[in-house]
């Protein structure tokens, strides 16, 4: 549980010494500290590395649980003397299929589950992510990105370790509490590389004055990623246009995609705003961003409910082979046979099923959503993240908002909800905002009386990664402790 410097010290310690790290987030409150003890359960911890003061910080939520309690606690000072068990000049070289350390998931739609990432993912993906993103020795990389997320991890500690290049690491919290900070880093330090979610795009967009943009020089951004969550063809335009001033070149936002089981970098395409596809096949209209190509030594698949491989253009599930693709969660037989494994008929290799649904256009991917992130209305597919950027668009004021979409059954048919984050001092009326969210979503999407309810800010449940935690977030208004839950049994179109 560490940050910058501290991190990457702790982490190649563990795997000097043989020992398998995780990755895991300092908790911050109570809701962190359950979903901390939960990865320790699976995890079993023999000892902690943590900064000084954090352990005094977080003590009365560690001390609380049987495992934590358990565990031996050290700080980064500690490691100036040799780990228990280790000594000078002991270490070996590791089997390149051995476990490298563990990765535990977001946890957006379920638990949290520890993928075993070996030493040979880590150096497949590195090297797909070096040709990809055109990095080497001579590369300066940014990053605000937590490290125990997949994607700060590797982009930003690992891949640049790996290929000798520079990394320049910045605090999360700084980049949240002054999102400038971060363009200002990549000026000052050259960086060529550096991204985030698409929510960090958003971010910059609302939070960086007109007057504070001009000021920056990002002629030297030539490679500006966005993943880890949906991209959005409104968020890179925005982006492009309210920093042309500062010099930053819309052919380098690279929309990407990836998740922790194939280690991290799928896929990925520079100028992101000329792979905007429209949809409107079998689905629900709606626009997607290419996130690229990928490499010839990963196998992409788009497969039906059949488990065999659907015609291009068709939406399935994403399957993925390759050398970067794990094969199992840690202490979980049964999703890991779920999961990993899998095979396709006339095809060589496993698979690992994703659960992400997309379509491969022109040979390029665009991920629709999550296969639990959909409900189906008259024969059509309805995808919850369509739903949630059409929020997005009729409300420009909601831009940044946090939005949830899900459907619920109400015994008689299945009905669409959305809860959205109400801004702190809103300057329109919410009332009639909710009555004009209601009618254009219900005429958009033909889906029926669409419930909209206004949470208050920070009150939906996220990840320890920003994400929502969908699936909790359903739970809640069922339980009824987020919106209304009983507005779904009454009429709730206008």
């Amino acid at each position: 549980m560490e940050a910058g410097l501290d991190f990457a010290a702790s982490f190649l310690a563990c795997l000097a010494a043989g020992v398998l790290p995780v990755p895991v987030a300092v908790p911050r409150n109570e809701r962190q500290a359950r979903v901390l003890a939960a990865i320790a359960a699976v995890a079993r911890p023999a000892l902690a590395i943590v900064q000084a003061g954090v352990l005094e910080r977080a003590h009365h939520w560690l001390a609380a649980d049987p495992v934590l309690a358990e565990v031996e606690w050290l700080t980064s000072e500690d490691l100036l003397a040799p780990l228990p068990g280790t000594s000078a000049g002991s270490w070996a070289a590791p089997d390149p299929a051995g476990v490298a350390y563990l990765q535990f998931t977001s946890g957006s739609t379920t638990r949290p589950r520890g993928v075993e990432i070996s030493h040979a993912n880590v150096a497949a993906n590195v090297a797909d992510i070096a040709v990809a993103f055109g990095a080497g020795r001579e590369t300066v990389s940014c990053s605000w990105l937590p490290h125990y997320h997949d994607m700060g991890l590797i982009a930003g500690v690992l891949a640049p370790l790996s290929l000798g290049g520079t990394s320049v690491l910045m605090s999360p919290l700084g980049f949240l509490a002054r999102p400038r900070l971060w363009l200002e880093t990549i000026e000052r330090f050259g960086a060529e590389i550096s991204g985030g979610p698409n929510f960090a795009y958003d971010l910059c967009v609302s939070r960086i004055r007109e007057a504070d943009r001009a000021g920056l020089d990002l002629s030297r951004w030539r490679l500006a990623f966005s993943g880890a969550e949906p991209v959005r063809a409104r968020t890179l335009a925005q982006f492009a246009d309210a920093f042309s001033g500062a010099s930053f070149r819309p052919r380098a936002l690279y929309p990407c995609y990836g998740l922790a089981e194939a280690t991290l970098w799928v896929s990925g395409r520079l100028d992101g705003l000329a792979g905007v596809h429209e949809r409107a096949t079998g689905d629900a209209a709606g626009s997607s961003v290419s996130c690229g190509r990928w490499h010839a030594t990963t196998d992409l698949r788009i497969a039906g409910d059949d488990g065999t491989v659907v015609p291009e253009g068709a939406v399935g599930e994403i399957w993925i082979s390759g050398p970067g693709v794990a094969r199992a969660y840690h202490g979980d037989d049964a999703a890991s046979r779920a999961t990993f494994g899998h095979r396709l008929p006339g095809l060589p290799g496993a698979y690992l099923r994703t659960g992400d649904l997309g379509c491969v256009v022109d040979g390029e991917l665009f991920v629709l959503g999550r296969r639990k992130e959909m409900a189906i209305f008259a024969g059509r597919n309805l995808y919850f993240v369509d739903v949630e950027e059409a929020v997005r668009e009729e409300l420009p004021p909601l831009a940044t908002a946090a939005v949830a979409c899900f459907a619920v059954d109400d015994g008689q048919s299945e009905r669409i909800v959305v809860l959205i984050e109400l801004p702190r001092r809103p300057t329109w009326d919410p009332a009639q905002a909710r009555q004009r969210l209601q009618v254009a979503l219900s005429a958009r999407f033909d889906c029926g009386p669409v419930a909209v309810e206004w949470v208050r800010h920070g009150e939906l449940p996220r990840t320890t990664s920003g994400k929502l935690r969908r699936g909790a977030i359903r739970e809640g208004f069922l339980a009824g402790s987020l919106g209304t839950a009983a507005a779904v049994a009454a009429d709730v179109a206008p």
